[in-house]
């Protein structure tokens, strides 16, 4: 008996819109994964700090919190410390009553890309004012400034769980020393 080979000729017809569409959702769907793995590997690789220093002349900073993970509802103590290394005083000048501050902010991802949401600032409740004043360090003089974030945001709401810098600054006239930490809360 003889093997007949059958050949069916059908004509597919394929409508080239949903071709496109097709294409275009398989690519989204490639670029959100794409997205997510990176941020994957962003978040993976970038670890909390629990102190940065800055060196300015014979002024040395060095802003702390105690560590680099909280539970929800536990207090961060903040400190910038400000020390004379030099052999001469150091004249801190300012132009307001604000001399430090603390800033919380959220990070949020977006894709890629963090974008800060601020949560809480120590001096909210300061109203700034005008205030032309000076801070001798002598050689050796530790200054120090400190306070308590109790994990809140501006509007009393606790604070939502994730990646926070913290950043403090030294608003000094004319130039504002600026150091940031990295922490995670906890739910």
């Amino acid at each position: 008996m003889k093997s007949e080979i059958v050949r069916i000729k059908r004509k597919i017809t394929v409508d080239p819109r949903k071709g496109v569409a097709l294409f275009l959702a398989l690519l989204l769907f490639a670029l959100v994964g794409f997205f997510f793995v990176i941020q994957y590997f962003i978040d993976k690789n970038q670890q909390e700090i629990s102190s940065a220093e800055l060196q300015d002349g014979d002024l040395s900073l060095k802003l702390s919190m105690d560590k680099q993970v909280y539970g929800a509802g536990e207090k961060v103590r903040l400190r910038l410390v400000l020390t004379n290394t030099g052999a001469q005083p150091v004249i801190l000048k300012f132009n307001t009553n604000v001399e430090y501050d603390f800033l919380v902010q959220r990070e949020t991802s977006f894709l890629v890309a963090r974008v800060p949401q601020y949560v809480w600032k120590y001096s909210a409740s300061t109203v700034e004012e005008a205030e032309n004043h000076k801070l001798v360090l002598k050689p050796g003089q530790i200054k120090v400034y400190s306070a308590t974030w109790n994990q809140q945001t501006y509007s009393g709401e606790p604070a939502n769980p994730g990646r926070y810098s913290i950043t403090g600054y030294l608003n000094t006239a004319g130039r504002r020393h600026v150091l940031t930490l990295l922490g995670r809360m906890k739910r």
